[in-house]
């Protein structure tokens, strides 16, 4: 694993996975050290809330939870339950934004310090700002 700051795009740091992990697959009936160790991550992974994780591992992590707790939602559930307060210093900087068009550019603009693992942009249609999310991790091996 590597120091938080010098990923590549197709890294995500482990404070994004272990924010709840554990209470998380505690909650579905799944045991967070089988789940990692699953993924061919170590078990005290969440122990270095600091360091980098393949983005195609946690992805791996995410889908083996679906996969062994038989519900094909729990990636979004998991984020669901972490909540918005996973996003830091950014959602400080969205929810003190002047208006709704700023909040969104600070959020495209520094979405790159809560993953490298997409990009958000917006692209205006006439009257209408939509969101456009594309995914940044190169695919390989897990």
């Amino acid at each position: 694993m590597k120091a938080c700051g010098q990923g590549s795009l197709d890294e995500v740091a482990i404070r994004h996975l272990a924010a709840l992990f554990d209470e998380y697959c505690l909650q579905t009936g799944l045991n967070s050290s089988a789940m990692l160790k699953a993924a061919r991550l170590p078990t005290d992974t969440l122990a270095n809330p600091e360091s980098l994780i393949p983005y195609l591992r946690f992805l791996n992590l995410l889908e083996h939870c679906a996969e062994k707790s038989g519900n094909p939602l729990f990636g979004l559930e998991y984020g669901l339950y972490q909540g918005v307060a996973i996003f830091g210093p950014i959602l400080y900087l969205i929810q003190n934004a002047r208006t709704v068009g700023e909040s969104l550019q600070e959020l495209a603009y520094y979405y790159h310090l809560y993953s490298s693992g997409a990009y958000v942009g917006f692209e205006r249609q006439g009257d209408l700002l939509i969101p456009a999310i594309t995914r940044a991790i190169r695919m390989g091996r897990l």
